[in-house]
């Protein structure tokens, strides 16, 4: 019997018996009973097993054949692979903004301790100036958009004395503004990095 390795398409050439008995490829394949491969799937498993067993025996036109239209199904599962994780790993970065957005605000509401060692000795005075509606302006001012859901850990009762108004309080901000974005950017790495550990790049 003669085999057929590539598509349904004639112009495949075919491996002999003797071909079929010493190539590795030829041994354990996702054959039909006809000896012919007329699938997606099935190419794609003769393409892995090319490029992975490097069949010597097979014919240089058969290999060719194989790669430039077998392994298109194969390399198009890839790219589509590589897609997705690349969403998901964008996704996981976005996320982990408004994570560490929310963390920042959450420290500011009660003071924002660490900002002495910026430079900022009066922070103490942010304790208790944010609400959900305060939340939401800190994170566009720096450039982060988080619903108003994940804001509203930060609503205050409607009696709540502020010692800043709203406009106040980022104005504070902005006139500590390289601290601020560097106690920014204490939170944001960290949860950064986490995320691209999670889903790292494919070298």
């Amino acid at each position: 019997m003669i085999w057929m390795v590539g598509g349904s398409k004639g112009a495949a050439p075919l491996l002999t018996a003797r071909e079929r008995g010493s190539c590795s490829i030829a041994k354990t394949p996702p054959f039909t009973t006809a000896g012919l491969i007329n699938t997606n799937i099935e190419n794609m498993f003769v393409c892995t097993y090319i490029k992975l067993n490097g069949c010597t025996h097979l014919r240089n036109t058969v290999c060719t054949y194989a790669i430039m239209i077998d392994c298109t199904y194969y390399k198009e599962g890839l790219v589509m692979d590589n897609r997705r994780r690349n969403m998901q790993r964008y996704n996981a970065i976005r996320s982990a903004h408004v994570e560490a957005m929310i963390d920042m605000i959450n420290a500011i509401d009660h003071g924002g301790n660490e900002l002495d060692v910026l430079g900022v000795y009066d922070s103490y005075r942010l304790e208790r100036q944010v609400n959900s509606y305060r939340a939401m302006q800190i994170a566009q001012y720096f450039g982060v958009n988080v619903s108003k859901g994940k804001l509203t850990r930060f609503s205050k009762p409607k009696d709540h004395q502020y010692d800043f108004t709203a406009s106040e309080l980022i104005d504070y901000i902005s006139e500590h503004y390289d601290a601020f974005v560097n106690y920014w950017e204490w939170f944001k790495q960290p949860a950064v990095l986490e995320a691209k550990k999670k889903y790292p790049t494919q070298e």
